[in-house]
């Protein structure tokens, strides 16, 4: 499991369309309106890319239409696993950040799998459209509520507070460094009645988007806010069956550096967070239901 991913966006997620090979093994923040981002379409300004700025891709939008209609039809009914993948477990997950920026072709297609570990990828490769394919439904509907926080909260710190269920007072600096970032947040008093009225707004965002839960979808979801509210920023990965080890955690994972000791990771700035934020409004990250043995995501998102 660990190095699954990091496998998947050294090759499949580096884009699709003839993208050259290289030799390999064979809630929302107080004051925050959840509201739908325009259909029409528009382009995207420059956005920085670890480590150094280069120009985007030239995209356009999603209606909300679309984007519920590839969430419905490329998505299986999805299947059991055996942990709760509500953060990465990948300590290592930035070993890669030096091939992806060699391959690096901006205006193509990214699938990954997983949790927010495929925003930074994302950040690094610029696509134009970006599926994050998962075998358990619970982490597409992740990913739906990741996408209404991001459109909600203009900066990296609102966007952390509402994912914890903090209400965000006191911001820091939009500029400030990442870990200046994560100590304001931290420091974010719990309260019941905010994380409950953050909850309902997320539930009433994601009915925006055109998407219908089920009892169970809301059921996970709801398990996720939860697990995101009682542990805050210290979350980590978890087996079901306990085996003792202990996984690192969501903060840990955001501060984690490249080999070369850069940190690249998709909260590294408020540019990179930006870039992110613009592909969610123009809802072109897409979270599909998929088993990447089955037969039906990958040849849907292929086909489309």
């Amino acid at each position: 499991m660990a190095r699954s991913s990091l496998w998947l966006a050294l090759g499949i997620c580096v884009g699709l369309g003839g993208c050259e090979q290289s030799p390999a093994p064979s809630p929302a923040p107080s004051g925050a309106t959840l509201q739908p981002a325009s259909a029409a379409p528009q382009q995207l300004p420059a956005a920085s890319a670890a480590p150094s700025a280069t120009p985007a891709a030239s995209a356009v939008a999603l209606s909300r239409a679309d984007f519920a209609r590839l969430f419905s039809e490329l998505s299986e009914s999805g299947e059991y696993f055996f942990s709760d993948n509500y953060v990465s477990n990948e300590t290592s997950y930035l070993q890669v950040s030096a091939q992806l920026q060699k391959r690096k072709r901006p205006g193509r297609a990214y699938i990954g799998v997983g949790p927010e570990q495929n925003f930074t990828y994302v950040s690094m490769l610029q696509p134009e459209l970006a599926f994050i394919l998962d075998i358990r439904r619970a982490n597409a509907i992740e990913h739906l509520w990741y996408k209404v926080l991001f459109e909600a909260a203009s900066t990296r710190f609102e966007f952390l507070a509402a994912l914890i269920g903090r209400d965000a007072k006191a911001p820091p600096a939009q500029d400030a460094p990442l870990q200046a970032v994560l100590q304001s947040v931290d420091a974010l008093p719990k309260s019941d009645e905010h994380f409950e009225e953050s909850r309902a707004r997320s539930l009433e965002a994601i009915a925006g988007l055109g998407i219908q839960l089920s009892e169970k979808d809301r059921k996970d979801l709801a398990a996720s806010q939860q697990a995101f509210y009682d542990k805050g920023l210290d979350l980590a990965f978890e087996l079901h069956e306990k085996n003792g080890r202990k996984y690192p955690s969501l903060k840990s994972l955001l501060l984690q550096q490249d080999p070369q000791g850069v940190q690249a990771g998709f909260l590294r700035s408020h540019e990179s967070y930006e870039q992110l934020r613009k592909m969610q409004q123009q809802n072109r990250i897409i979270p599909v239901v998929g088993n990447f043995a089955g037969d039906k995501a990958l040849p849907a998102i292929a086909k489309e």
